[in-house]
C-alpha cells in the first residue's frame, strides 16, 4: 500500500510505500479517523484519512459504510466529472471502509511534529537525462 502524505503548510505531497504490517494497522479506519504518525515513521504527527483508491482505481466515498464496491447515484464529489446541472450517473465506488484491496491512501497532516516532513522524507534520486545535462 502506499501512502500520499499532504503538507498543507509547504503545499507539497509526498509519497511512501508501506510495509504489508504497517499497511494491516489500517484496516478497519474510517475515511476522516485521525490516527499517530508512530505508525509510519512520523514520530509527533498526527495525520487525518481523506481517501484513497483500490486496485483497479475505484476512488473512497466518505458517505457509503462498506468495505467493498457498491454502485451508487451521485451528482457530486469524488468520482465524478460534473458536465450540466442536475446531472445524476450511477457510478461504481469504494467504500469509505479501509480494506487490503486498498492501494493507495491519501492523509493530510493535522498536527506536525518537531522535523519537517522534507527532512524525513529521502530526497528523489536524479534522474538520468538530469545527470547527464550537468
Amino acid at each position: 500500500m502506499k501512502i500520499v502524505i499532504a503538507d498543507v503548510k509547504e503545499g507539497r505531497n509526498y509519497q511512501r510505500e508501506l510495509t504489508d504490517s504497517e499497511a494491516s494497522t489500517f484496516y478497519g479506519k474510517k475515511i476522516n479517523d485521525k490516527f499517530d504518525g508512530a505508525l509510519v515513521g512520523f514520530d509527533g504527527y498526527e495525520f487525518e484519512i481523506t481517501g484513497g483508491s483500490d486496485k483497479q482505481g475505484f476512488p473512497m466515498r466518505k458517505g457509503i459504510i462498506s468495505a467493498g464496491r457498491v454502485k451508487a447515484i451521485i451528482s457530486k464529489g469524488p468520482g465524478l466529472r460534473k458536465t450540466k446541472k442536475g446531472f445524476r450517473v450511477k457510478k461504481t465506488l469504494r467504500g469509505g471502509i479501509i480494506s487490503p484491496e486498498i492501494i493507495q491512501l491519501n492523509v493530510k497532516v493535522v498536527k506536525y511534529g518537531p522535523k519537517k516532513i522534507s527532512e524525513i522524507m529521502p530526497s528523489k534520486p536524479e534522474k538520468e537525462s538530469e545527470k547527464k545535462k550537468s
